[in-house]
């Protein structure tokens, strides 16, 4: 193909040099942007679509050619990897992740919603009864009866535990089997070994009445009340009164000072026992205890809780299951063994 260029005396007539066009702002102003995109000829008139459309056709065609030449696509197509720049750009905040905070169940109080009433015994030994218990069973008396009812529910596996003790070891390893002894010589045991944790524990307290821990102080708590009533011969009404204007301090002086007195009476074979030595043979045999019933020391009223059902006076949670149970007649005096209905 021959390519032939114009001369001024070969262009056609209807084709004119852009500086001879008449000096008119429009027709400038477009023939400019004719002469800009098409080269140096133009066509004459107000709207140059040809030339126009030529000029675009040219441009797309050059922008093309540069495209090719352009080193990237040529290391491209020599199967290059093209390399990335990318622009400095600050860095992304890392969200910092909430670590939820560990649900603390809340502890429930039942006294929160307890309530109390007057109940005399048959009411609560009927109330008992659909509680999954049986009628309290008498087990004898004569100042044993706290003891002869405790017995029948420990076991040997019981007695060993409190032999491996080693302030009770030298008191209990010269004894035949639990198993081996009669239901008097076993309450007559548990009397003894009962005076004698009583005894360790105040031989163990701290000096410091500050440093007593809660179930230290809850012992002496009942502890004071059975002293009272063996020592002092108060009736129930003074006896809550007392208890209830002696401070805690004041409760483990008063106990600490008169122990001694206090176990030499307990002691002997017919004399009463109260909560006191319930708690110690809790704490010997780790077994947990519940006393039920009336408890004229602490008030005149039985517990219930929010579905009526009767609550002991006396409930110590620490310790192996199935708990000791004993029901107490008349407020105060006398205990019967409680036991669990048979399933």
């Amino acid at each position: 193909m021959s390519i032939r260029y114009l001369t001024d005396s070969t262009i056609p007539h209807h084709f004119t040099k852009i500086d001879n066009a008449p000096k008119l702002a429009l027709r400038t102003t477009y023939r400019s942007i004719s002469y800009n995109l098409a080269g140096k000829y133009s066509v004459k008139g107000d709207f140059p679509n040809l030339l126009i459309f030529r000029g675009a056709i040219l441009s797309i065609i050059s922008g093309g050619f540069l495209l090719l030449l352009s080193k990237n696509v040529r290391e491209n197509w020599k199967g290059r990897q093209l390399q990335v720049i990318y622009l400095p750009e600050s860095k992304p905040k890392i969200p910092t992740p909430k670590i939820p905070k560990p649900k603390i169940p809340t502890p429930k109080i039942p006294s929160s919603k307890n309530t109390s009433t007057q109940m005399d015994d048959q009411s609560i030994i009927q109330q008992l009864t659909t509680q999954g218990f049986g009628l309290p069973e008498e087990k004898g008396g004569g100042g044993r009866c706290l003891f002869l009812s405790i017995a029948p529910q420990l076991t040997e596996a019981d007695f060993a535990h409190a032999i491996s003790i080693p302030h009770l070891n030298p008191l209990l390893c010269s004894f035949p089997e639990w198993i081996n002894l009669s239901a008097i010589e076993q309450a007559d045991l548990l009397r003894t070994i009962a005076l004698e944790a009583e005894s360790h524990f105040f031989r163990t307290l701290p000096v410091n009445p500050k440093d007593l821990i809660a179930e230290d102080l809850d012992w002496i708590r009942e502890l004071f009340k059975d002293m009272i009533q063996e020592l002092k011969y108060s009736s129930f009404d003074d006896l809550r009164k007392q208890v209830a204007a002696t401070s805690d301090l004041e409760k483990f002086e008063f106990c600490n000072q008169n122990f001694e007195t206090y176990k030499k009476r307990t002691i002997r074979p017919h004399n009463w026992a109260g909560t006191s030595e319930l708690i110690a043979l809790s704490k010997v045999f780790n077994r947990q205890t519940m006393a039920y019933g009336q408890d004229y020391a602490s008030s005149e009223k039985v517990l219930l809780d929010s579905d009526k059902n009767v609550l002991p006076y006396y409930h110590r949670q620490a310790g192996k299951t199935p708990p000791i149970v004993v029901f107490q007649l008349n407020g105060g005096g006398h205990y019967r063994l409680l036991p669990f209905k048979a399933k």
